[in-house]
């Protein structure tokens, strides 16, 4: 067997445990968190279809590289997969966002920044430094 037979073996044996792992875990019950909740907001809620489909996904994937690729409806079987990948990741989109960007990201975009950008500059009007806006703001505002 030649590296290129075993990496792909290798490949589809990882994406099956993390599919399975992905699964299991989207509908398993869950824990309870026995510690204090340091975070000042709530974590948005992971969406379980959305991780079961990123699962299923995953396996459809470790099934075609588990099979070499050659079989029949290994194409199908690929563009099934990609379909539930877009699915599950849309489904999960606020609750990756959060995990991908931090919790500092939450906030920063559309009518939930305005409000806060709005306050700023009121209250620098109100400490009475300068008429213009904070430093660092644009000059022009969307409002």
């Amino acid at each position: 067997m030649s590296i290129f037979e075993i990496v792909p073996i290798l490949l589809g044996l990882v994406a099956a445990v993390a599919g399975g792992a992905l699964v299991a875990d989207a509908f398993l019950e869950d824990q309870p968190f026995a510690g204090q909740e340091r975070r000042q907001h709530p974590r948005p809620p992971r969406s379980r279809l959305g991780e079961g489909l990123i699962g299923a996904g995953l396996a459809c994937v470790a099934l075609v590289l588990l099979t070499g690729g050659g079989w029949s409806l290994a194409t199908l079987l690929m563009l099934f997969a990609f379909a539930l990948e877009i699915a599950g990741i849309a489904l999960s989109a606020r609750y990756l966002v959060e995990l991908t960007l931090g919790p500092t990201h939450r906030g920063r975009a559309g009518a939930d920044f305005a409000p806060a950008r709005r306050g700023l500059l009121h209250r620098r009007r109100l400490v009475g430094s300068s008429d213009g806006p904070a430093p660092g703001w644009p000059l022009v505002g969307d409002d």
